[in-house]
Parts: C-alpha cells; sequence; structure tokens
C-alpha cells in the first residue's frame, strides 16, 4: 500500500502484505512474518498507534516501529506480526496504523488457519465472594468449552491454594469434541480472614498449556454460632431481700447454623429451674436460627454480694457461652416500734399512732391534778 503527494508532507507506502500463516495448533504461536513502513515523502511521518483487529494475531519482537518515534523522509521501519490462534479453523484479521500522512488508516490484511483443541472459559477470573471463615460458599460451576477443531483431552485439573476446592467435574472421563463442553464445579472454604487468591490450570492434549483461571475470595469473621440475650453475657439480678427468691430468664439463640449443646450449669449460689425451654436432662442440638429459655433461680440466704456463671457447653467448644451472674442480698426492714414505751401505758391502748382526743383528755386531767396540788400546797402554808 502507498500514497503518493506533492508538497512537504510525508507518504507512507507498506509492503510485505498481505500476510497469510501455515496451520497452527491453537493457543500455539506460529513463526513471525513481518511488514516494512517506508515513509515516501518528504515530512517526518508520525505512527500514533498500531493495532491488530483480532487478538489471533499479535505484534511481535521484530517490530522497530514506535509510536511517537518519527520515521524520516526516506527512511522505514518494520512491524512483526505472529499468528497464535484461540480457536480452530480460519481466522482472519488486519493490522492497522494510524500516522499523519493521507489515507491513514492504513491497514494489512492478515489469515491463518488453527488446529487442534482449544481452550476457553466461561469466566476468568471465577469469584466467589465473602465466606465467614470456617464456613463453605455455595458451589460455582466453570464451563470449559472445546474452541479448537481437534478433540481436547483434559488429563488434570490442577488447583493452586487448597481454599479452593474441586467438587465434581465432567472434563476428565473423556475427551471433549470440537465445540463442546465440560463443567469443573468448584467451592471456596476460607481459613483466615482476608483476600485469598489461586490459579486453576488444566493438564491436557494442547500443544501449549491453556491460560490459568484465576479464583479469588474473601474470607470474614463468622458470627457467633450461638449467643445470649444478656447484656455483655451478664446479669445482674440487683437487691434481694435476705429470705426470700427471685428468677431471671436468659434467651439463648442459634445463628446461621445448627448448634449441639451439651451442657447446662451454674456455680455459686444460683440454680437452674426446670420451667426453661433448654432445660431438657441431655444434650440436645438447637436449629439454626431458633432459639430456648434458661430460667436462673437464686435463694437469698447470706448478706452481702454473690456472684456466679452460667456456662453452656457445645460442640465443638468454640460455640461455648458464659454468662456471669451476680444478686446482693440486704437484711429485711426492721419492725415498727410500740407507741407507749418506757413501762408506762398507751394513751391509744394499741400500737401505733396516739388518739388525738384521748391526748386531750390527758393534758386537762394533768392540769386539773396541778391545779389542785397548788391549792393544797397554798392552805398549808397558811396553816
Amino acid at each position: 500500500m502507498s500514497a503518493t503527494i506533492t508538497g512537504n508532507a510525508p507518504a507512507i507506502a507498506i509492503t510485505g502484505g498481505p500476510l497469510t500463516f501455515t496451520a497452527t495448533n491453537v493457543g500455539a504461536t506460529s513463526a513471525e512474518q513481518l511488514l516494512t513502513v517506508s515513509n515516501t515523502g518528504n515530512a517526518p511521518l508520525n505512527i500514533s498507534a498500531i493495532a491488530t483487529s483480532n487478538s489471533d494475531f499479535i505484534t511481535s519482537a521484530g517490530t522497530t516501529c514506535a509510536v511517537g518515534t518519527p520515521v524520516a523522509a526516506g527512511a522505514n521501519c518494520r512491524i512483526g506480526v505472529s499468528f497464535r490462534p484461540t480457536a480452530g479453523g480460519a481466522r482472519t484479521g488486519n493490522v492497522s496504523v494510524t500516522h499523519n500522512a493521507p489515507g491513514s488508516p492504513s491497514t494489512v490484511n492478515l489469515s491463518g488457519t488453527g488446529t487442534g483443541p482449544g481452550v476457553s472459559y466461561s469466566s476468568n477470573p471465577l469469584s466467589f465472594g465473602s465466606v465467614a471463615v470456617g464456613q463453605s460458599s455455595a458451589n460455582t460451576t466453570l464451563t470449559i468449552t472445546n474452541s479448537g477443531n481437534a478433540p481436547l483431552t483434559i488429563t488434570q485439573i490442577n488447583i493452586s491454594n487448597p481454599v479452593f476446592s474441586q467438587v465434581a467435574t465432567t472434563c476428565t472421563g473423556a475427551p471433549v469434541a470440537a465445540a463442546g463442553t465440560c463443567t469443573v464445579t468448584l467451592r471456596f472454604t476460607p481459613a483466615a480472614t482476608g483476600a485469598a487468591t489461586g490459579n486453576l490450570t488444566l493438564t491436557s492434549n494442547m500443544v501449549t498449556a491453556p491460560a490459568a483461571v484465576v479464583l479469588n475470595g474473601t474470607g470474614n469473621t463468622p458470627p457467633p454460632a450461638l449467643t445470649s440475650d444478656a447484656p455483655n453475657n451478664a446479669v445482674d439480678l440487683g437487691s434481694v431481700v435476705n429470705g426470700s427468691r427471685v428468677t431471671r430468664t436468659v434467651t439463648l439463640t442459634a445463628g446461621t447454623s445448627n448448634v449441639q449443646i451439651t451442657s447446662i450449669a451454674v456455680s455459686g449460689p444460683f440454680t437452674i429451674e426446670s420451667t426453661g425451654s433448654c432445660t431438657r436432662g441431655a444434650a440436645f442440638t438447637l436449629n439454626a436460627g431458633t432459639n430456648c429459655t434458661v430460667v436462673i433461680g437464686f435463694s437469698a440466704a447470706t448478706n452481702g454480694s454473690n456472684t456466679g456463671t452460667l456456662t453452656v457447653t457445645a460442640n465443638p467448644t468454640s460455640n461455648n457461652v458464659s454468662v456471669s451472674l451476680a444478686a446482693s442480698v440486704t437484711a429485711p426492714a426492721p419492725p415498727p416500734s410500740g407507741g407507749g414505751g418506757g413501762g408506762g401505758c398507751s394513751v391509744s391502748g394499741r400500737d401505733g399512732p396516739a388518739d388525738p382526743t384521748l391526748l386531750v383528755l390527758a393534758a386537762l386531767s394533768l392540769g386539773l391534778l396541778l391545779a389542785r396540788r397548788r391549792r393544797v400546797q397554798t392552805a398549808a402554808e397558811r396553816a
């Protein structure tokens, strides 16, 4: 391809094309072929882009033409092109050169034939999302397609990180015909919090090993399997009068998985009442999303502070729940004192407040008695 112009301007001529490549195995790379780009004008030729229209064709090591590097008038550079088929059968495309000469962009046609088996994936990378540590993700299926024109034989599926595991596959039992598919079912079970990555690779009859599938997922902190409704796992029964008895209910709830509870016990001066639904006398399973109750009893016998612990033992023990218990015992209030006191009589005749009428009569009687005593004393003094 060439363009002829007059005046002070660049002109481009590309020789060596079109390019036809020999049959090449899918995934393999052919020998390189060269195109020569010449500046037949009288001003610098500036190349701004070199690209292929089909990923089966790639610019390769023999390329000396460079974006941003002018080709002087009368000079030339080369573009190397190789064929790396991603699928079997006839493959076509072109290489284009964008430049500052008339007729931009300039293109050269490319063709070749892919032979043998090939591989393409339904998803790459394959993401499993966020999963609680120690738990497994939902199964995820990767579909592998034989993009070549000959049977694909996969002898082994390799996974680089053990947190990603193969659950099942249909890929290794028999060859996959051209354009046929098979599947690999995978699962993610994180062992620690944070991002995890790995690669899935295939051992097959392809001349060049197919690309790896990138696997990724994130481990997060799992929610507690068993929880209590006690704030901060603490129950304070408050102040209890000596000689009385109180109870308090604690509710246990299973999270997203079933929890096997092997025993429930308390320490200190506390008891477990038979009325709680968790009190079953033997190990039992609390199903995911359900709850049961433990009723704590306390009989106040000794004044002062009392502490103890409610311990719920589960299998595994990492699901155990411990709730601290506290109660304060106080002495009963003293009975009210009598109204008379001092061995005298009570104007009310009983315990409790005095009758106001009786108080008035008593005061009058006392006044008359004192007046009479003064009259007697005065008469004695006169005699």
